[in-house]
């Protein structure tokens, strides 16, 4: 039997990651209250049996990545609009922006990878 859960993604000091079975197949995400959910359709045995931590990065659009984030898969493209009031307009008038973000799964050794790209931007 399966079910769909959901799971929410945090970040800690080994990156954006989630427990959850190996075999989950993950169906949708979104940006919550809560943080950055997904929702995954999970095997009922495998959810209790075989959990592991699953790697996640979230990049703007124009970031540069490396070659290997082609062989990772691509959940989504999360487009939040926001509302600022900060005045840059010379008044208190509410400024729009749109935030887009995309979202991966993502192996350990672009994960690696990452880590080193991120060190040479500084």
């Amino acid at each position: 039997m399966k079910s769909i859960y959901k799971y929410t993604l945090r970040v800690d000091p080994h990156g954006i990651r989630c427990k959850m079975p190996k075999n989950a197949f993950i169906t949708s995400a979104e940006m919550t209250e809560d943080g950055l959910q997904v929702w995954a359709l999970v095997d009922l045995k495998a959810a209790v049996e075989k959990s592991a931590w699953r790697m996640f990065y979230v990049h703007k659009t124009g970031e540069t990545l490396p070659d290997s984030i082609a062989d990772c898969l691509h959940i989504k493209t999360i487009i939040t609009r926001v509302v600022t009031q900060d005045g840059s307009y010379g008044n208190d008038m509410p400024e729009f922006r749109t935030l887009v973000d995309h979202l991966w799964e993502i192996d350990k050794r672009t994960h690696e990878a990452l880590k080193k790209l991120n060190a040479k931007q500084g």
